[in-house]
């Protein structure tokens, strides 16, 4: 199978999208440094423009914006209450449907803060579900966005720089605006000297659609992008083992992958089947991917197997390829480990069936965890844990004799060397076949 990673060319434009537009920032501020002339736009044509500013935070001074719009509107979420939850989806869906929007700003999932991925991951959930079908714009704050639409802004730029300077005595805002003139003026030069503002839109359509991980499949380009610069992390490096044959539902599991809030990820492809190797890039989202196979088809067990051996993070995790994870997923459970004594742990799991357009829902795992039920029910599916390679290390092997139930004895095993902290959030999605 091949996995498209294009862009198309940006095309030069005086407006983003016409209609109301809602424009989500973590922290006030940063509208001024991805988006303010596409606010302005929208003021100069006299679409209604509410900003909503997630997080803590006052503006540097008080009142209305001097950007126009008004006074932002502010949640005053904590950090922790800001990271991407099925609350706070809810919330962005509530306030998309209640303003009406047309259009929704956001930052792009591919910054380099990781509570940026999580706002930006979260309100593109949001655009998702909200009943409203509405176009949704990425921009920039750090990270280089790859765009489609570059925006010009030159009728602008005087109110633009007037409402950056207003914000001088902020010191943290006034070196990052700093950085955004500096790329504002090298993007200039790559445009024959426009005055421009860069954002990804992606369509309605294009996020609405029948796929398994949302929006995965229009966000990956984004998050694939090969010119992103690698940013440094400090998190323990989590390897996804995924078995696969090169079936169709594999992009939808490396899909999921690519939008994993967790910051340090590689994947290890283990191709089970013979013949020619699978085409697959080289990364999904911002994790390196490695395509790892023998000399003939493995079974399930020796496929296992071999992505345990070949696997570098200090935890390890499967996906298997016709199923997929939450965005959340990784990072909560490497959260519920981080001091625990635990070395494994598992949430929820979702069992669907593909119906017309969309899943029907058959049944959950997301029972708390009983070492003595597991010896005879196998109630944690594979994907639903993460664990430390320490109990690979230490012997759990999957038996290679067993075609079958072989994640149900690897769990047995682990078991007898830690027991599992439990989850209850329902993160991973079990597909089943089609009745």
């Amino acid at each position: 199978m091949q996995i498209e990673l294009g862009m198309e060319p940006p095309s030069r434009v005086d407006r983003i999208g016409a209609g109301r537009a809602l424009v989500v920032i973590r922290r006030p501020g940063d509208e001024l440094i991805g988006c303010a002339g596409a606010i302005l736009s929208h003021l100069d044509r006299e679409d209604p423009v509410s900003v909503l500013a997630v997080t803590e935070g006052a503006l540097g001074i008080p009142g209305a914006s001097p950007l126009g719009y008004g006074v932002p509107r502010s949640w005053g979420l904590s950090s922790g209450e800001a990271l991407y939850s099925e609350s706070l989806i809810s919330r962005f869906v509530d306030r998309i449907q209640e303003f009406g929007a047309d259009l929704v700003y956001v930052c792009s999932p591919s910054e380099p803060d990781l509570a940026d991925r999580h706002l930006s991951l979260a309100v593109t959930e949001g655009v998702r579900r909200a009943e409203r079908p509405c176009r949704l714009a990425y921009f920039e704050l750090e990270a280089e966005l790859r765009p489609n639409r570059l925006l010009d802004v030159a009728p602008f730029s005087g109110s633009v720089e007037s409402a950056r300077r207003a914000h001088a005595a902020d010191a943290e805002l006034a070196r990052r605006l700093d950085l955004a003139r500096a790329r504002d003026a090298y993007r200039g030069q790559m445009v024959r000297g426009a005055s421009v503002e860069a954002f990804r839109l992606l369509e309605a359509e294009d996020l609405c659609g029948p796929r398994p991980g949302g929006p995965a499949a229009a966000l990956l380009p984004i998050l694939s992008d090969p010119e992103l610069p690698e940013q440094p992390v400090s998190a323990p490096l989590i390897s996804v083992i995924v078995r696969t044959t090169g079936r169709p539902e594999l992009a939808d599991a490396l899909n999921s992958i690519a939008l994993q809030t967790y910051p340090n990820l590689e994947v290890v492809a283990v191709q089970a089947s013979a013949g020619e190797p699978l085409a697959l890039p080289d990364r999904i989202g911002s994790a390196p991917l490695r395509l790892v196979r023998a000399d003939g088809p493995l079974h399930r067990s020796q496929a296992a197997n071999l992505g345990l051996a070949e696997a570098r993070g200090t935890y390890l995790a499967f996906l298997d390829d016709d199923d997929w994870w939450l965005p959340v997923h990784l990072s909560l459970l490497a959260r519920s480990l981080v001091g625990a004594s635990e070395r494994a742990a598992y949430s929820g799991v979702r069992c669907v069936r593909a119906k017309g357009d969309g899943w029907e829902l058959s049944h959950v795992f997301n029972d708390p965890f009983d070492e003595d039920r597991l010896l005879v029910d196998n109630f944690v599916p594979i994907h639903a844990v993460l664990f430390h390679r320490a109990l690979f290390e230490e012997g759990c092997r999957f038996d290679e004799t067993l075609d079958v139930y072989e994640d149900w004895d690897f769990w047995v095993q682990v078991c007898r060397l830690t027991p599992m902290r439990h989850e209850p959030n329902l993160t991973a999605y079990y597909r089943l076949p089609r009745g």
